[in-house]
């Protein structure tokens, strides 16, 4: 009678737990005694369930729920950032953005640039046969300080929501 490694495993583990009938259980040992791969994971698993029964698994401790709990409403009354501080940051972010704005509009940024490769490689020319193509990039000055100052303009109201209105709010809800 031919079996399947998967009725195998099933009947092997019926063995271990002792739910086998005991007609079962004879065939069963009779196929074990003529079969030393089945006799060894037999005591493979025999091994297996005697060391995860000597295993004491860790628990945490009783207060462990409470405790991280505790830490995220902790974390979630407030901002790193008191009122007054984010408001000074603010306040900073907006000033440098007058600044550059008043820069941009005054022309100091109009004059468009380049960036140029250099085509003298100085001690590779030995090594190197072929002249290298000159290559240049132009930049525009007044396009890279305004995307700067959008950049700062976004960072400000994330500092508005997060270091300023969000608090304020919030504390004007519990309040009433």
């Amino acid at each position: 009678m031919e079996r399947t490694s998967n009725d195998m495993n099933t009947k092997l583990f019926d063995y271990l737990d002792g739910t086998m009938s005991a007609d079962e259980r004879k065939e069963f040992e009779h196929i074990l005694s003529a079969s030393p791969a089945l006799q060894k994971q037999v005591d493979e698993q025999r091994l297996l369930e005697s060391s995860l029964r000597i295993l004491k698994l860790e628990e945490p401790s009783p207060a462990f729920a409470q405790n991280v709990m505790s830490k995220i409403n902790q974390s979630s009354q407030g901002s790193s950032l008191s009122i007054r501080n984010g408001i000074f940051l603010l306040v900073g972010v907006m000033v440098v953005s007058l600044i550059a704005t008043l820069l941009v509009q005054a022309g100091v940024f109009d004059a468009t640039g380049s960036l140029s490769a250099p085509t003298n490689m100085g001690g590779l020319s030995e090594y190197i046969k072929q002249p290298l193509p000159s290559i240049s990039i132009p930049i525009n000055g007044k396009l890279i300080v305004n995307g700067i100052i959008l950049l700062n303009l976004a960072i400000g109201f994330i500092i508005l929501d997060r270091a300023v209105l969000r608090p304020y709010f919030e504390r004007r809800m519990r309040h009433s």
